[in-house]
């Protein structure tokens, strides 16, 4: 036996799988699916769907929260080429979108590099471009910006191994992953005391909680054995 609330009498019924959000603000929430996006206000009762892409050769990829109050948000649009070399023959764009009425507004556009894998903190955006070890930072209106992690990582590029970053949320550090050794502390707090170090070996996952009072982290065993650790601020 299942009990639950309908709060959304025009919602239709929906299934699978899809692209979940962190809480946007205290009355809403979304998440994506495929080629849409459903928004679900609860202070107004209201539930949108927004189509995102309409050709059936792109897909939204991830989402990210540009600005809650506004209603932007920034999708990461993959799209298959006419005459791909292989099945990894894609491009990568990342669309600013305002979804505050009725039908969504497309603002911007940024074609990402290929090999780069993005994050985005409460006002930048991060893109990383693994193979040429470039980091690149955009504003939340995908315009050029600057971050005090930029300069950190340019000047130990050859020390560090990484593909992903992770950023705490108010804390000056972050933690880089996806390296053949590990996860990766590195700091920019003082310029002379930023060395990056080893933090936990065979790592390749992690995530902040909201609060950044915790950080969870998926460490390699063996072949068959992945353990999750969770590590407390205080720590």
């Amino acid at each position: 036996k299942i009990d639950y609330e309908k709060h959304f009498r025009n919602a239709e019924d929906i299934i699978g799988s899809g692209k979940y959000l962190p809480v946007i603000s205290p009355d809403l929430i979304g998440f994506g699916q495929v080629r849409v996006f459903h928004l679900f206000d609860f202070k107004k009762k209201l539930y949108r769907k927004y189509r995102i892409v309409f050709p059936v050769s792109k897909y939204i990829e991830n989402i990210a929260i540009a600005d809650a109050r506004t209603r932007h948000f920034i999708f990461e649009i993959e799209s298959q080429k006419a005459k791909p070399k292989d099945a990894w023959d894609v491009d990568y764009i990342l669309q600013l979108v305002d979804l505050s009425s009725d039908k969504p507004v497309l603002i911007k556009e940024f074609k990402e590099e290929p090999g780069t894998t993005w994050t985005t903190t409460k006002d930048r955006v991060f893109l990383w471009a693994f193979e040429d070890k470039k980091l690149r930072v955009l504003d939340m209106n995908l315009e050029p910006a600057h971050h005090p992690l930029e300069d950190a990582v340019k000047q130990y590029k050859d020390k560090i191994d990484f593909s992903r970053i992770y950023i705490h949320p108010s804390l000056p550090f972050a933690v880089l992953t996806g390296g053949e050794k590990g996860a990766t502390f590195i700091n920019w707090k003082e310029e002379n005391k930023n060395i990056p170090h080893l933090l936990s070996s065979r790592s390749t996952q992690c995530n902040f909680s909201a609060d950044g009072n915790w950080l969870v982290l998926n460490k390699k065993i063996s072949s068959n054995e992945i353990k999750t650790y969770l590590i407390d601020r205080k720590s």
